[in-house]
């Protein structure tokens, strides 16, 4: 009897220890998917030009092109062209100044409002049709293109002229000479071309840029 009991113990004790050959897919963990190596390329495209693009590509109407020459904290000189048509120097704000125009383009019109429509109008009569104005809806100011001596004193406008001084250290910034000359004919052209309807738009560049670079590029 005694026999029996433990030939009964070792047979019970046998099968709890031998391994079951079908495994359970219940609580088994999933295979952890491999890691991939972080890119370290960036999904925007890289491009050798600074964050400010040089406007390209035609536009309705005439093209007014202002094509800085050099940009200075005493201020930047440039000159305007329509249609391969030098019409005279230009002089800005320092190029530090939050005032100055960012490269790009911008749809000049004639705008009668504000002290300085009233200034010009009795300066020059009927001659003045209203302001040379840029508009720029998203930059604070009213910018013109207007009479002016002092790359100080621009206020975010466009001073044009014939001839210049450049910083003599006297506070007074660059200057642009003989700007109501300049600014007679200037005005007369593209005051007749807007209000015959049509439209102009003042393309910026900055140094770096030409019209001819942008072309072939």
């Amino acid at each position: 009897m005694l026999k029996f009991f433990i030939d009964l113990f070792n047979r019970l004790l046998g099968k709890a220890e031998t391994p079951s050959t079908t495994e359970s897919t219940e609580d088994k963990p999933l295979p952890t998917p491999p890691v991939e190596p972080a890119s370290t390329q960036s999904d925007s495209p890289q491009t050798d030009r600074p964050s400010s693009e040089a406007p390209a590509g035609a536009v309705e109407g005439k093209l007014l092109i202002l094509q800085r020459d050099t940009l200075s904290d005493q201020g930047v000189y440039g000159s305007l062209q329509l249609n391969d048509q030098s019409l005279g120097m230009t002089l800005e704000g320092p190029e530090n100044s939050l005032e100055i125009l960012p490269q790009g383009d911008y749809e000049l019109a004639l705008k009668s409002e504000g002290g300085i429509h009233a200034t010009y109008t009795y300066r020059f009569g009927d001659q003045h049709k209203g302001m040379l104005t840029i508009v720029a809806p998203t930059l604070e100011g009213t910018r013109h293109i207007k009479i002016g001596n002092e790359a100080l004193y621009t206020y975010g406008s466009i001073l044009v002229g014939t001839g210049k001084e450049p910083d003599q250290g006297n506070g007074k910034g660059h200057l642009i000479t003989f700007s109501e000359n300049a600014y007679t004919p200037i005005y007369q052209l593209l005051s007749e071309i807007l209000l015959s309807g049509e439209k102009i738009t003042l393309r910026v560049l900055d140094p770096a840029y030409t019209m001819s670079s942008i072309s072939s590029s």
